[in-house]
């Protein structure tokens, strides 16, 4: 799952990818108002919704940060199923992995640089994670996204064990990427009987095209200092390939919308906050209701998970907040509460706070402490 920690270096990253959209940002009108009639309930998983057969998918077992990869996959197969006519209980579901591998080698950033985002999907390196929305949704729409029939990407237990090996994977290739010319043969010695170790383990319990071990040191050798390359080349076969990829993502522009309150400013917020609360609630109200409607993602501190009613306003800035995506999928009232449906990438049994209700591995979150968690949302307009 994203860790319940975030790094310094992470947090200015998130901020130097947000500029650009903070100066478009749509903002609301800043007078108080109170939340939004919740009377009328929204489930975007129920028949003839666009979440209708999109199941829990996990980003691992291990601390991958991928959830903005995974938040954007299941937006992108519920967007298929909405504006596409797919049907949501036989859909084929895209790869965050593969869409985070594609968007790596499309955008292709040295690795020296030491602040990215959206580049580096599968990298352990303070600065280096994460991801925002629509830097995914502009890349899909370039260049497609892959539809090759082999995509690890069923249940959520093999989506977790992939997102696991894949960053595995590249950690271990990235090392070989980093080492001296003269120096990378012994490099790649070092570690290919453990990498196709692990590999056959895999595509054994998968029942996936077996490569031998020359031939996966044959493709880290044909690129050794491009690991996302390599990457494509073993786990996602023909990828590569443009007539392998879809390219059905159509919409005429993204829009974000910044949640910035007085917690941002390290002043803590019990009540309702009009810069962040009541802005969230509306726009996710509105979002939610219009026709065809699509989940809402949303960047939030993720500590009001396991917080629960007695989570306050966190700075992004505090280590406790946990910067995380996932999208909300439903809205309802639960006893005089308003409370907003969370689908979340973390893995299954994850201890959520004893105040949310755990349905169908998503989380009914009161909506109070979910928006005053808010920090982003960002979604296609047609």
């Amino acid at each position: 799952m994203t860790s319940l920690s975030f790094p310094r270096s992470g947090i200015l990253a998130l901020f130097l990818a947000l500029a650009p959209f903070a100066a478009r940002a749509e903002f609301t009108d800043p007078e108080f108002l109170p939340a939004t009639s919740c009377d009328s309930p929204v489930d975007l998983r129920l028949p003839g919704e666009s979440m209708h057969g999109l199941t829990q998918t996990t980003q691992g077992y291990g601390d991958t940060n991928l959830c903005g990869f995974f938040t954007f996959s299941n937006y992108l197969d519920s967007y298929r199923i909405s504006r596409n006519g797919e049907d949501g209980d036989k859909i084929t579901r895209s790869s965050p992995i593969a869409i985070g591998v594609e968007n790596a080698i499309r955008r292709n950033v040295p690795f020296w640089v030491p602040i990215q985002n959206s580049t580096d999907p599968l990298a352990m390196r303070f600065g280096r994670w994460g991801s925002t929305f629509c830097a995914l949704a502009s890349g899909v729409r370039e260049i497609g996204y892959c539809a090759d029939g082999g995509l690890p990407t069923r249940t959520t237990d093999e989506t977790a064990k992939f997102a696991d090996l894949t960053t595995y994977f590249y950690g271990k290739l990235l090392q070989v990427a980093e080492t001296p010319a003269f120096l990378r043969k012994g490099a790649i010695d070092k570690r290919i009987d453990d990498l196709y170790l692990k590999y056959v383990a895999w595509a054994t319990e998968r029942k996936a095209v077996l490569l031998d071990q020359p031939s996966i040191r044959g493709l880290i050798e044909k690129n050794p200092t491009k690991p996302y390359e390599t990457v494509r080349s073993i786990f996602f076969g023909n990828c590569g390939e443009a007539a392998k990829r879809r390219a059905d993502l159509k919409y005429t522009s993204c829009k974000s919308e910044l949640f910035i309150g007085l917690d941002a400013l390290g002043i803590p917020t019990d009540d309702r906050d009009p810069l962040r609360t009541d802005r969230a609630a509306r726009k996710v109200a509105e979002l939610l209701s219009r026709p065809h409607a699509l989940p809402v993602p949303f960047a939030y501190c993720s500590a009001v998970l396991t917080d629960g009613k007695a989570y306050r306003g966190k700075s992004p800035l505090d280590p406790n907040c946990g910067i995380h995506w996932s999208l909300v999928a439903g809205r309802k009232r639960i006893g005089n509460d308003c409370y907003l449906l969370v689908h979340n990438s973390w893995e299954p049994g994850f201890r959520y706070a004893k105040d949310w209700v755990v349905d169908q591995g998503d989380i009914w979150v009161r909506e109070q402490e979910l928006t005053r968690a808010m920090l982003l949302t960002q979604w296609l307009e047609d």
